[in-house]
């Protein structure tokens, strides 16, 4: 099958938010031939040029993307304009809707479909109104209920600016959810709740759930020597949920497992860190590494994994990756939402301050239950998250959508 891949970013091992289609890719290009047209944002650390995707497809074409990586205060005017003029024209085009319309995007979009034939269109869902009225099989791939997502991000900011700007996000996802998948053939998320919440805003779209994966040939464990008495937090340091949950982990639940365990040390491992999270390393016992080359070594030397995510809509991916890694995690209920793990056997979850920090207590003293959750949640993802898998479930899906 022959398949445009239409992205909003470059596809990377290195950011969560393209990390799955990275993945797929290479299970994709297995059986069928690959075009990738993408966006690029030129980041330091955006290794973009990785040998593994460039030898999964036959045409790679970029543009690059401008825009920030977070909302800023000038998305307020922007989000603003955008909705007024949709709202006060019925001829105004979705783009109006959507930060990622691109001049030199269009053209070469256009250049492709004329040069081409395809099977096949896979879009994320941020790209969809690019190809929302040709006339091919396609499949958009939100991953997420993004309007709800942006919902949460409104209610628990305190910067006032940064407020509006998530309200405005909000409200424009949400005509866009309402409008544009409902063209498609199939609409892929990755759990039950993000499908519900979809369909409720666009009822006449084809939803499916397919979860994302893990590469667990690449995520496992490494037999390092483990710093007794150390935790550690994994994930991109200015995203709102990460933020939050690491500011009331060490607020709230910080402190009742340091007069437990007074040795104990917390590692925050990831990414442009914000000045607030920097601030905590006053604290002696507690590191902030930043953007690190390879997260696994932090990983495996941990004693145990914290994820104190409290709120947010998908798959948290690294949970899988600690899973893989055969850690024993302490997270909340929402922190593995859409991943089919058990309570006591996989992970241990807590949604309360005192509890949270009774089970991280437990496990750094309980070698016996300690050993069963990481031999269970390193057996879990390779029996349901291999990237293998979830491939051939989407392989399922094309097939599907072109006959």
């Amino acid at each position: 099958m022959r398949i445009l891949v239409l992205w909003h970013d470059f596809p990377s091992p290195y950011w969560g938010g393209v990390l799955p289609i990275f993945n797929l890719l290479k299970y994709f290009s297995e059986e069928h031939n690959i075009a990738l047209l993408s966006f690029f944002r030129k980041t330091a650390e955006m290794k973009w040029k990785h040998p593994d995707l460039w030898s999964s497809c036959d045409v790679i074409e970029t543009v690059v993307l401008p825009l920030p990586s977070t909302p800023s205060p000038r998305a307020v005017p922007i989000a603003l304009r955008n909705m007024l003029l949709h709202a006060i024209s019925k001829k105004t085009s979705l783009t109006l809707l959507s930060p990622f319309y691109s001049p030199e995007m269009q053209a070469k979009l256009k250049r492709l479909l004329n040069g081409r034939e395809f099977d096949l269109i896979l879009t994320s869902g941020q790209m969809a109104f690019y190809v929302s009225e040709i006339n091919l099989s396609k499949i958009v791939v939100p991953f997420d209920a993004r309007s709800e997502n942006y919902f949460l991000m409104y209610k628990n900011v305190k910067n006032p600016i940064m407020k509006i700007s998530w309200l405005l996000l909000h409200l424009r996802e949400k005509i866009y959810e309402s409008t544009i998948y409902k063209s498609f053939d199939a609409c892929i998320v990755v759990t039950h709740r993000d499908r519900l919440l979809l369909q409720r805003r666009s009822p006449h779209a084809g939803i499916s759930v397919i979860p994302n994966g893990v590469d667990f040939d690449y995520f496992k464990p490494m037999s390092l020597k483990k710093e007794h008495w150390s935790l550690i937090f994994v994930g991109s340091m200015n995203q709102l949920p990460n933020i939050d949950g690491v500011l009331r982990f060490y607020r709230e639940i910080y402190p009742l497992i340091k007069k437990e365990v007074p040795k104990v040390k917390l590692y925050i491992v990831g990414a442009n860190p914000t000045k607030e999270i920097v601030r905590l390393t006053a604290n002696e016992s507690v590191i902030v590494t930043g953007y690190v080359e390879d997260i696994r070594p932090y990983l495996d030397k941990a004693l145990v994994v914290i994820a104190p995510m409290f709120y947010g809509v998908g798959i948290k991916n690294k949970i899988l990756e600690a899973m893989a890694m055969g850690k024993a995690i302490v997270t909340t209920t929402n922190g593995i939402e859409g991943i089919d793990a058990i309570p006591e056997k996989h992970v241990i979850t807590a949604d309360t301050a005192e509890e949270f920090a009774k089970r991280v207590i437990e496990l750094l003293h309980d070698d016996q239950l300690r050993n069963k959750i990481e031999k269970n949640a390193r057996k879990l993802v390779e029996e349901k998250y291999s990237w293998r898998r979830i491939a051939n479930a989407y392989n399922s899906m094309f097939e599907k959508v072109v006959k």
